[in-house]
């Protein structure tokens, strides 16, 4: 989405601007510009298609009279009316605001970079996996081939002695003698404790992969080049991030994070494409906002078209 419109440094002294002033006063320059930001936003072409008389004027904020607005800047030709489809388009708009004109050429292009460095990085992956499946399986053949039995016979075992009768100890050996405390020996608490941190460590679950911020905040600039740019990473943003990668598996994994971005990038409301009300900026979500829990799950959930 356009963030910005180009003016002439000569328009307040052109005589059309002069003579829009005469007509309608400098309310009627305001809302021209108005109505040139509206297009910029959500009209890139400059043609106001599916907009009739009345939806231009509340695009422009005219309180005037009805239609009034609307016949001056065609007398003056800032803007043209079609008579074949009934449709009104921007005089000149290419020729005067050019970096408008190609936005949504430019959001294609950016898309489709994406999509193509996206399937190389894939295929690179899956060259990597397979050398890596190759190298382990060397290996494991190596080792099974050094730790293979001899062949050669095994030596036959000494015949093992007989034990001494060792006799039962008597009730004067538990008693307490004069030189030294006598009691029944048990295993230490140490190799308890051992043994239960072992099992834990044994049974315990598997820690994820750790969170790529640089790798996702690139999917995103790539993605939503119109959305607001990260220009910091650190405390709760990182913290956010690094929570929804961990809650799922599946998210472990940028090729989920690309289809996030896709599904974010159909929405009107998040991608900033819904007029705004009572004059305010529309909005515009951002990495941040789109990785805090509640607004995370209702972008998933579907609930902003």
């Amino acid at each position: 989405m356009n963030k910005d419109i180009r003016i002439a440094v000569s328009f307040f002294d052109h005589p059309k601007t002069v003579k829009l002033k005469r007509t309608l006063g400098w309310e009627g320059i305001i809302c021209l510009q108005r109505l040139w930001c509206f297009a910029a936003q959500y009209k890139p072409s400059g043609l106001l298609d599916n907009m009739d008389e009345a939806d231009i004027e509340i695009a422009a904020r005219w309180e005037g009279k009805e239609g009034e607005f609307i016949a001056a800047l065609i007398k003056l030709r800032w803007l043209d009316y079609n008579d074949e489809d009934s449709t009104y388009s921007l005089h000149d708009w290419a020729e005067h605001n050019p970096y408008c004109f190609h936005a949504e050429e430019r959001s294609r292009i950016a898309k489709k970079a994406a999509e193509a460095r996206w399937k190389k990085c894939k295929e690179n992956k899956d060259v990597m996996h397979k050398a890596c499946e190759e190298q382990c399986t060397e290996h494991a053949k190596s080792n099974a081939s050094r730790n293979a039995p001899s062949p050669s016979p095994s030596p036959i075992p000494s015949p093992i002695p007989s034990p001494t009768p060792v006799p039962s100890p008597s009730p004067k050996d538990t008693l307490v003698s004069s030189d030294e405390d006598t009691c029944p020996q048990t295993e230490p608490a140490d190799a308890n404790l051992a043994d239960e941190l072992s099992q834990k460590a044994t049974t315990g679950k598997k820690q994820p992969p750790p969170c790529p911020h640089k790798e996702i905040i690139e999917l995103y600039h790539e993605i939503l080049p119109e959305l607001p740019r990260v220009m910091g990473w650190k405390g709760t943003r990182e913290q956010y991030l690094r929570t929804r990668w961990r809650e799922d598996p599946q998210r472990q994994d940028l090729g989920w994070w690309r289809e996030f971005f896709q599904k974010v990038r159909e929405s009107d409301f998040l991608m900033g494409r819904v007029p705004p009300r009572n004059g305010d900026r529309p909005f515009m979500a951002d990495l941040e906002w789109l990785v805090r829990p509640n607004n995370f799950l209702k972008v998933l959930e579907g609930r902003y078209r």
